[in-house]
């Protein structure tokens, strides 16, 4: 479910370039809010750009893979990256060895990149359990690991799936800005200096 952002839509709306970037050029995970400088800058030749910040309510994770971006954002409470604060998890384990067990592998990703899509990092680990045959596979989202699972059977290995915990009710939100993204409860962005 995607929600407005309605103090950057109007950031970038007053702003009426037709072409544009974000760029990133401060950081202060030290404040009482979490916040980031950043601007909008026309990429048709003006030389204008808006420098406003983002203030992070309730950080709670983030990941920045890139300081400039063109301007996709967006910020949803129906996210992969937030299934660890949303769904119960679980602890999933094998017993037993397949013969094909890079195959299996590469299943296991299959299942992972339809759940997480870019947003997550596939364990690199999972091969190495697999040719263990007596192990914990994975841990995580009670249904990405119930996929796993099912997988898992197919080719012939015992499996357990034990319930871990179920994480307490949030009102978290996915901001995404780029490859970047952030973990939180509520996002403010306000204009510091427009510049022509």
């Amino acid at each position: 479910m995607l929600l407005d952002l309605p103090g950057l839509t109007k950031i970038v709306d007053s702003a009426d370039y037709d072409e544009y970037v974000f760029n990133l050029y401060g950081i202060d995970f030290h404040a009482p809010l979490p916040s980031l400088r950043l601007s909008l800058v026309d990429t048709e030749g003006s030389g204008s750009q808006v420098d406003f910040s983002m203030a992070i309510t309730d950080l709670t994770a983030f990941a920045i893979q890139e300081y400039s971006w063109l301007g996709a954002h967006d910020v949803s409470e129906v996210h992969p990256l937030l299934l660890a604060y949303q769904e119960p998890h679980s602890s999933l384990y094998i017993k037993g060895r397949t013969e094909h067990p890079k195959e299996l592998a590469f299943d296991l990703l299959q299942i992972h990149l339809a759940t997480y899509g870019k947003w997550q990092a596939f364990s690199p680990g999972i091969f190495e359990q697999l040719q263990q045959g007596h192990a914990l596979l994975a841990e995580g989202p009670h249904s990405l690991l119930q996929r796993y699972a099912a997988k898992v059977d197919e080719y012939g290995i015992l499996t357990s799936l034990i319930p871990s915990y179920t994480p307490a009710p949030s009102n978290l939100k996915v901001l995404t800005l780029g490859d970047n993204y952030f973990i939180g409860s509520r996002f403010e962005f306000i204009v510091q200096r427009e510049s022509v």
